[in-house]
């Protein structure tokens, strides 16, 4: 039986070292960090009181926009099951996830203020994860089934009249259904899909609704990030 051996660098260097430079400039630190929390976690896992048992949630649709030398805003929803109508019959709500880095903020202080230990700060996130009962998760599950409808055999772009000026500059949208995943970011300055991005305002408009109202609590949330948050910043900005 072989040993547990960590997989070696080959290559026609004389000198074949691996290393992990941190990023130089700190909005682009910042951004990193930024992208890696709008973008995570795949999996949440909640229980309702402490005696229950904790259900998986997966990200199944993720909508991800930037607007120029303002945010990032990120929407993620988290279900049991991929598809609608359920085939398993054992889905118990959802999670909405809601993350907006604001660069606008960071940019001013970088401005501001150029000392190294400063630039090395957490970036300015604000992050919102609310848990849906089943009866409260309808009007979300009627939109994704709209979505659906749109983009489950890929998402088509044309060209966009150049004397339009959207508010978006990059948009994300990402739907894992049973048999893969459908993933596109495109420029809206450049490109569009008309339904697609109507779709999506309509989408963001219902989820911030969702997320100004009140929640009845739950007893936990376990966020189950790839890499753990204070490993990716150490790395991202240096020690």
């Amino acid at each position: 039986m072989e040993k547990d051996m960590k997989p070696i660098e080959e290559g026609n260097a004389e000198i074949m070292d691996e290393k992990c430079h941190p990023i130089m400039f700190p909005m682009l630190q910042y951004e990193q960090i930024a992208s890696y929390y709008t973008e995570e976690p795949l999996y949440i896992r909640a229980k309702h009181n402490k005696e229950d048992k904790l259900n998986t949630y997966e990200q199944i649709l993720r909508m991800r926009y930037t607007i120029p030398n303002d945010k990032i805003n990120s929407w993620c929803i988290y279900s049991e099951e991929r598809e609608y109508p359920f085939k398993k019959g054992k889905q118990s709500g959802l999670i909405i996830r809601n993350v907006i880095w604001d660069r606008k903020r960071d940019t001013n202080i970088v401005k501001g203020n150029p000392s190294i230990k400063e630039q090395k700060r957490w970036p300015t996130i604000y992050i919102k994860n609310i848990y849906l009962t089943n009866d409260k998760s309808g009007d979300i599950i009627k939109e994704i089934k709209e979505f659906d409808k749109l983009i489950w055999r890929g998402i088509i772009l044309k060209k966009r009249d150049a004397k339009e000026h959207p508010l978006w500059l990059d948009l994300e949208v990402m739907r894992w259904f049973d048999w893969g995943q459908v993933k596109t970011t495109w420029s809206p300055y450049e490109m569009m899909n008309h339904e697609i991005e109507m779709q999506i305002i309509k989408f963001n408009d219902i989820l911030e609704e969702y997320k100004n109202n009140e929640h009845a609590k739950i007893y936990q949330m376990d966020l189950d990030y790839l890499i753990p948050l204070e490993v990716f910043k150490k790395y991202t900005q240096g020690i």
